[in-house]
């Protein structure tokens, strides 16, 4: 540019032309010569980087569109893999929809028969002692389920297994003179037919035959999302700890509730501190050591802690009277193929001054309503007298809404403000169903009193 602004100056453009002298003309020949060599480098210069810019240019076009066809490859495999998920994920919900529509939630009790033993006075008492003995399982674990306020979906089922050795316990309950073999062979039929749910699994032989059916059943049923709880009789063997360490590893120990057989639990079995469910008169608390015994004994002579509990509260089968001599309606699920359409086993039998619950009506809207202390206590304080039902057949699903009813209404300690001195064993209610969203509360009018009547909800699904 230098140059041509100096040639510029030469020509004296915009000026008049002069006539230069000779010197001068060879001298801007020169320029010129020096003006067109520069101009035509600069031309050469300015094509040679245009076509190097266009070429560059054309590269970067084809990697870009190189990148695009890449991208639009990815994003459309993304979509599709989203697309794909997106309809994994919506049929998985679908399914587990249909799972929890379709499957109830399920209560279990599994049992080490040859650890947890029945007491002498049921098993001498043959098919009624089976009969009784079921009751009062089925009667402890549906009070101990409203004691604790567990929250139940829908209906669910109540399952029980008992796994054993037969052979040898007969031999070793009859060398005991705990019962004959006939009485022992009449108890386990009375309690097989409490409930159609009711099984007693003969193992056979075999040190670990017991343990190794009971461990796979923990392993398995615990898992299953619709059990509740699981109440496992087996707190007298050490080697159900591993099974019971890998149910607490997957946060899944929750579920599982001690039912206690022997006084003594085993010892690395306690550190785990298992919630435990003590049933009076159904287990034996020692174990059996082959001493001549009584035979055929009767009623057991009551222990201190029946000393201690409400004259209601003595007898501990709270299903006991409700359905006569008969069990086969215990521990079922409304409309099950084994039920009819009343909730009962199509096998039930009634004496002549028993009827069956209306299915169309809750049990409090029944005529008359069931009594509380007839079943759930064994005994009406109000005898002939009583204005509640006596004389209903009820299930074991009746049972356990029963007791879950009866605890919305408070006891009379809880009237008072008091503590009630028999627990958990009380068949009222401690603690107002409503908890803090009690309307009667800032009113002062709510019949449940004390600090801690109002500190949690103990609403149930009904």
């Amino acid at each position: 540019m230098a140059g041509v602004t100096e040639l510029l100056k030469l020509l004296n453009i915009g000026k008049e032309p002069e006539m230069a002298p000779p010197g001068d003309q060879v001298r801007m020949d020169q320029i010129w010569d020096v003006v067109l060599k520069q101009l035509k480098d600069l031309s050469t210069a300015t094509v040679e980087k245009n076509i190097e810019l266009t070429a560059r240019v054309t590269q970067l076009e084809e990697e870009l569109q190189v990148w695009k066809q890449a991208r639009s490859v990815t994003v459309e495999g993304a979509e599709r893999e989203r697309r794909q998920y997106e309809d994994e994920r919506a049929g998985l919900q679908r399914r587990i929809g249909n799972l929890e529509s379709m499957q109830d939630s399920m209560i279990l009790c599994v049992i080490d028969g040859d650890g947890n033993i029945f007491t002498d006075h049921l098993l001498a008492a043959g098919q009624e002692g089976g009969r009784e003995a079921a009751r009062t399982l089925t009667a402890g674990i549906a009070n101990y389920l409203s004691a604790q306020g567990t929250q139940i979906r829908g209906r669910f089922t109540f399952w029980l297994s008992i796994y054993f050795n037969r052979k040898g316990l007969q031999d070793t309950l009859v060398k005991s003179n705990v019962c004959s073999a006939e009485q022992f062979e009449a108890f386990l039929v009375g309690f097989s037919q409490a409930s159609p749910r009711f099984l007693l699994v003969d193992v056979g032989h075999g040190k670990e035959a017991v343990d190794a059916k009971i461990k796979e059943y923990l392993q398995t049923y615990t898992r299953f999302p619709q059990t509740m709880k699981v109440f496992f009789g087996g707190g007298h063997d050490n080697g159900y700890l591993p099974s019971l360490t890998a149910l607490e590893n997957e946060c899944l120990l929750d579920k599982i509730v001690l039912l206690k057989g022997y006084r003594d639990i085993a010892t690395e079995l306690k550190a785990l501190r298992l919630p435990t469910l003590s049933l009076d008169n159904l287990f034996r608390t020692a174990k059996l050591n082959g001493s001549p015994r009584s035979r055929f004994s009767s009623t057991p002579t009551p222990t201190e802690a029946d000393e201690d509990v409400h004259p209601f509260m003595r007898s501990r089968s709270a299903l006991s009277n409700h359905s006569g001599n008969h069990g086969e309606n215990h521990g079922g699920k409304y409309n099950n193929h084994n039920y009819n359409g009343n909730g009962y086993n199509n096998n039930i039998h009634l004496t002549q001054t028993q009827k069956l619950i209306d299915p169309s009506l809750p049990l409090a809207k029944q005529n008359p309503p069931p009594c509380n202390e007839f079943y759930l206590l064994k005994k009406c304080p109000r005898g002939t007298g009583c204005k509640y039902g006596h004389e209903y057949a009820l299930t074991f699903d009746h049972m356990a809404q029963l007791a879950q009813n009866a605890k919305k209404s408070p006891c009379s300690a809880a009237r008072k403000g008091i503590q009630c001195s028999f627990g958990q064993r009380c068949i009222w209610g401690h603690v107002c169903p409503k908890g803090m969203a009690c309307v009667h509360l800032s009113q002062g009018r709510c019949w449940f009193k004390g600090v801690n009547a109002h500190s949690r909800s103990l609403v149930a699904s009904t």
